[in-house]
């Protein structure tokens, strides 16, 4: 981790710390994400190198570019859908994921990944309201 994000402290470890001049914070813990993106610049998304993927559309509805694993990914559209469109990458490794921090880095590469994932989240709204009405046609 350390090689990675030599600035970075994780949640768990902040209050200990007393500093607040790091560049990367790290959750550990559940249930704060989704209030955090509003913060950041971008996003690196767990559960991937494994077999599934956590949510990568709280991130983009903020305007994050979003990476993660290259393993789990395939199976949710939105993974494959916004990597197709150039808001997020999977990484294989350290050097790939070191590689679009320094493509995301510069502001313009992230501001134009991070509006191809708001874009689409945005294009998505209503589809609550659509399944929601699908399914009272089915019950009545």
């Amino acid at each position: 981790l350390e090689k990675i994000f030599p600035q970075a402290i994780k949640y768990s470890e902040l209050a200990a710390a007393g500093t607040t001049r790091h560049q990367v914070l790290i959750i550990d813990n559940i249930g704060m994400l989704s209030s955090l993106y509003r913060y950041g610049s971008m996003a690196f998304i767990g559960g991937s190198f494994g077999s599934g993927l956590h949510n990568i559309l709280e991130a983009a509805t903020f305007g994050l570019p979003v990476t993660f694993g290259n393993k789990g990914y395939y199976k949710f559209a939105e993974a494959k859908e916004l990597i197709q469109k150039g808001g997020a990458v999977a990484v294989a490794d350290t050097l790939e994921l070191i590689a679009i921090l320094q493509k995301w880095s510069i502001e313009k590469n992230r501001d134009e990944a991070g509006k191809i994932c708001s874009e689409y989240v945005a294009a998505r709204v209503g589809a609550t309201k659509t399944i929601m009405s699908g399914v009272d046609r089915l019950l009545k």
